[in-house]
């Protein structure tokens, strides 16, 4: 029954490629029909020996990785940490320029790729099925996880399970691309910030109180004068800005006093939302973002029957008088008392006020003044000239005055003068502001605003004490703030009252005539309370005003007010993303236990590496003799050893019924097939 073909082979041996037997030339004949050995004997497998290049292998791809998770923990410690930006570079060459990105995809396709084939031979040692087989050597790369799934139509637990562990590989590249940045943090610490206290007393009020104007009075009016005229003057955005021409904190009017509760405070182009032109001092402000609370005072008028006349002295007009400047008191409640604006002090005004009550001259007695503040040095530190005096007084009678308001609206060339008079509930208002200031640098410029008030939660003296309640105080401000931008008996309108009118001063034509017609109850007690808060602050602070003083003395100023504050710097600081360091840490693990189980694989395999390599042509050829030590060599060892063998693939012999056999065997004795191509 049996034939032989042209390679040797009988029908019976083709027919059980597994059970045939092998004739060697150069060993003899081996019976292979039987697969029941003996252990120990000189025919046994001996186990691979660990080789430099295998232990090297190992050593890598436990390493590696390893380095790359400590790598996301060091990572992980930097967020929230200031940035050096030095370090900063650092760390991002350790990125990019080291390209760890670029390297983990192919480290993880070492790895991962070595631990499928370590996977795949263990199971080939272990018995495993064909499709099984084919899905691991075919899934050693990213392209092959998938190509080979859809080749061999396999959609099982094995197939998935690559696929998403090969999606490790391009996540974790980004995720280490991606999980290192930088932010701007908030950082604080503790400083304090000074502000002068508007409690202060009025300068001129205990200067000179018998010698009427003397030449330091004249330098200090001439001054305060000059002051006072660039504030009104000043242009329509500084007026509308945070801060005064010289940089201080202007305080706005309080929206509404019924509620203790903080009322926010928004820009608007207003010029009567700020109670003065000028602001309050605040110094020594560190670098950074600071925000504080600052306590201050202003006088709030409710101004009514604003009477506007065509002519000037009729019966609406009321003839007041200061009895002599030194004059102490007493003054009599209901009446009224200031400089008219008239000649009968040597100057003419355009305009005047008058009050009709102040503070009783019992309170200017020299010895209750001094038992009443034993800690001031002299009578003149203790003196009673502002309202904070009255803080701790109970059981006084306190009743609101009246402040009376009249001008002339005109200029020296018309002979009926045109008036106006008004009358005024005057109170002293106090307000607990939120301000927030930011300085960039040490020596710039700080910006400083008000974010918020509320009514002021100390204790204080009684609202209708005002700075104008005390005699030394308004005689002052009644005889010189109407002078103070004026020119002297020339009978025209000054700034003030351009101002009130019109208070951006786009005209300044020193005649407001025909003024006043759209400026009602609520403007014009806005505005009339602007500019006398703002002559009375200007009056307590002085130099202080526009900064001409050293700050350190400054700083020591009796009427300044030092408060703790938190200074809140924006600081670059390492920010490290949550969800990129995790899959980053992710990926890094699995990449690591990727390298340990590769190791556990390799070393639990007894057999040589045989999958994957061309030699396994050969060595599975049953067209090629080969002696029987070839089994137990790797496929590379096997290539060293036969690399200079020609084979081929094509026919390599015909069984008796003349089918033809087709394998890989040795060129010479196998023919190609395209010699024996059917042509259609």
């Amino acid at each position: 029954m049996s034939q032989d073909n042209s390679a040797g082979f009988t029908e019976a041996e083709l027919r059980q490629p597994g059970r045939y037997n092998i004739q060697l030339s150069d060993t003899g004949s081996v019976n292979s029909s039987s697969t029941d050995l003996v252990k120990n004997q000189h025919h046994a497998f001996k186990k691979q020996k660990l080789d430099l290049q295998g232990l090297s292998a190992d050593f890598a791809v436990i390493v590696l990785p390893f380095g790359l998770v400590i790598f996301s923990f060091l990572v992980l410690r930097l967020d929230g940490i200031s940035v050096d930006k030095e370090v900063f570079a650092q760390w991002q060459n350790a990125i990019t320029v080291c390209q760890l990105a670029t390297l983990f995809p192919i480290l993880f396709a070492a790895i991962f790729g070595r631990l499928i084939y370590q996977m795949a031979r263990w199971s080939l040692e272990r018995g495993t099925s064909l499709g099984s087989l084919e899905q691991l050597m075919g899934s050693r790369t990213v392209g092959g996880a998938v190509l080979t799934q859809f080749q061999l139509k396999a959609l099982n637990p094995l197939a998935i399970s690559l696929i998403l562990v090969w999606a490790v590989s391009p996540l974790g590249a980004q995720s280490i691309l991606r999980m290192l940045g930088s932010r701007l943090d908030e950082r604080g610490h503790d400083s304090n910030v000074v502000y002068f206290n508007t409690d202060a007393e009025s300068q001129p009020s205990h200067k000179e109180l018998t010698a009427g104007v003397s030449e330091y009075t004249l330098e200090f009016l001439s001054s305060l004068g000059t002051m006072f005229g660039a504030a009104l003057i000043s242009p329509k955005s500084i007026k509308r800005d945070s801060m005064d021409v010289w940089g201080n904190v202007k305080i706005p009017f309080l929206k509404s006093d019924d509620n203790d509760g903080w009322q926010s405070v928004s820009w608007t182009s207003k010029l009567e939302h700020y109670s003065a032109l000028v602001g309050v001092p605040v110094v020594n402000v560190s670098m950074g973002n600071t925000t504080f609370s600052l306590e201050s005072s202003y006088i709030d008028l409710k101004c009514s029957n604003i009477t506007r006349m065509d002519t000037y002295g009729v019966a609406q007009y009321r003839d007041f008088d200061w009895p002599y400047w030194s004059s102490p008191g007493p003054f009599k409640n209901g009446t009224w008392y200031g400089f008219n604006n008239t000649f009968q002090d040597e100057y003419r005004r355009s305009w005047a006020i008058a009050l009709n009550r102040f503070v009783d001259l019992y309170w200017a007695n020299s010895t209750l003044v001094m038992e009443r503040a034993p800690d001031a040095f002299n009578l003149a530190d203790a003196a009673l000239t502002r309202p904070a005096a009255f803080v701790n007084e109970t059981g006084i009678e306190v009743k609101p005055a009246k402040l009376y308001f009249q001008a002339q609206l005109s200029n020296t060339m018309m002979r009926e003068l045109p008036g106006l008079t008004a009358y005024c509930d005057i109170a002293q208002k106090y307000v607990e502001s939120r301000v927030t200031c930011r300085r960039t640098t040490s020596t710039g410029q700080q910006n400083c605003t008000v974010t918020a008030q509320r009514p002021s939660q100390r204790q204080h003296a009684p609202e209708a004490i005002t700075h104008l309640s005390f005699p030394a105080v308004f005689r002052w401000i009644s005889k010189y703030m109407p002078l103070a931008t004026a020119v002297r008996n020339a009978g025209v309108c000054d700034l003030v009252l351009q101002y009130l009118d019109m208070p951006g001063l786009d005209t300044m034509n020193n005649d407001v005539s025909g003024g006043f017609i759209n400026v009602d109850q609520e403007l014009f007690s806005l505005r009339l309370s602007q500019v006398l808060n703002t002559y009375i602050l200007l009056g307590q602070m002085y130099l202080r005003a526009v900064g001409s003083t050293k700050t350190n003395n400054w700083i020591k100023d009796k009427w300044n007010v030092t408060t703790p504050v938190e200074v809140v710097n924006l600081v670059e600081v390492y920010s490290v993303t949550g969800l990129w360091m995790g899959f980053c840490i992710f990926s890094c693990i699995a990449l690591s236990v990727s390298g340990i189980l590769s190791v556990f694989f390799t070393h639990l395999a007894s057999g040589p590496d045989v999958l994957g390599y061309a030699s396994t042509l050969v060595r599975d050829s049953r067209y090629i003799q080969l002696p029987p030590e070839t089994g137990q060599m790797g496929g590379a060892d096997m290539t060293v050893e036969m690399r200079d063998m020609r084979v081929r693939y094509g026919f390599t012999g015909q069984n008796s019924k003349g089918q033809v056999w087709v394998g890989v065997g040795r060129e010479k004795e196998t023919k190609r097939i395209r010699d024996y191509i059917v042509q259609d």
